[in-house]
């Protein structure tokens, strides 16, 4: 944990020329070797946002970051949501699943609820089972 947090503060350093304090990081998503998670921080003022938003093109020139990190405004909860129920459609569509959106928002796909944008993840297990079981 201390590694990526580390690695994490360096970055920012790199970003806004200056030590930036970060009230809050954490990883998102679920653990996977094959891939890296997105990291949300939570800076402590402002400032430091704009900073570190309008100086994330220096990473370009680090060698050690310039391919592999990406610096994004956060956008808001409704609009992440809504952004994974999307690809959640579109991933199970292009599986040729059978896939309904009712009209309070939740995705089903082949007839078991597995997404709300109210609640998030019901069923993390039904697209999964569906995909090896087709």
């Amino acid at each position: 944990m201390n590694v990526w947090q580390d690695t994490v503060a360096r970055i920012l350093m790199i970003i806004a020329g200056r030590d930036v304090w970060i009230e809050d990081a954490f990883r998102l998503g679920r653990f996977n070797n094959q891939r890296s998670r997105p990291i949300l921080v939570k800076l402590a003022s402002v400032w430091d946002r704009r900073l570190i938003l309008c100086g994330a093109h220096k990473l370009n020139s680090d060698v050690q970051f310039s391919h592999r990190v990406y610096v994004n405004a956060d956008k808001p909860l409704e609009v992440r949501k809504k952004h994974t129920l999307d690809r959640l459609r579109n991933r199970a569509q292009s599986r040729g699943q059978t896939v309904s959106v009712s009209n309070d928002g939740v995705l089903s796909v082949d007839g078991n609820k597995y997404f709300c944008l109210e609640r998030g993840f019901v069923n993390r297990h039904s697209m999964v089972e569906t995909n090896h079981n087709g």
